[in-house]
């Protein structure tokens, strides 16, 4: 059972709205756990669209990416975030297929944990993963560097440019090493 609008109109205490849970069987706890949840998304939401005139007003762009497995939340999270958003001045565009950076990050770990020694493969790609992390730190806070140094955005991304550039090596170099005769059924 729920609480409907009669109970919240008929009560003037505190006390009266426990005994209604507890006459009812309503558990008490999931509901203001829910209310708090609710409450606290609606100021979320009022800071989202004030951000969203702000840089309307400001004639800024912004790009947001989720980014996850199938069936992992995706959609849902976008429906809420998009749930109080002008549609006139954003849009959803739903790529269907993974990144080129996704899937070479993901060969890239695939190689490393066929060429490693197996006592050292949990320990390469833990390392792999937190310098992977790190480079996307130091990204976040790179990019915005590079635009107040330009004094805009339009080419700031252009230092994101060197990774793609990087695991291209990477993966070349490793190509070269005798032990990838073991990778891809020994098609270099």
């Amino acid at each position: 059972m729920k609480f409907t609008s009669d109970h919240f109109n008929t009560v003037q205490k505190r006390s009266e709205l426990i005994r209604i849970a507890k006459e009812h069987k309503i558990p008490l706890e999931k509901t203001l756990k829910k209310i708090k949840y609710e409450l606290e998304l609606r100021k979320l939401q009022s800071e989202f669209v004030n951000l969203q005139k702000w840089i309307s007003q400001n004639k800024m762009r912004v790009a947001v990416l989720f980014e996850g497995r199938d069936a992992s939340g995706k959609g849902g999270s976008i429906k809420r975030f998009k749930e109080h958003l002008n549609p006139r001045s954003s849009r959803v565009v739903a790529l269907t297929k993974p990144t080129a950076v996704v899937a070479d990050s993901a060969q890239f770990s695939a190689s490393v944990s066929e060429l490693s020694d197996q006592k050292f493969v949990g320990s390469a790609l833990t390392f792999q993963m937190a310098i992977g992390f790190l480079i996307t730190l130091f990204t976040i806070w790179l990019v915005p560097q590079i635009a107040s140094v330009l004094g805009s955005w339009r080419w700031s991304f252009a230092v994101l440019s060197i990774g793609p550039i990087v695991g291209v090596f990477a993966m070349m170099t490793l190509r070269q090493m005798p032990d990838a005769i073991k990778m891809a059924n020994g098609r270099r």
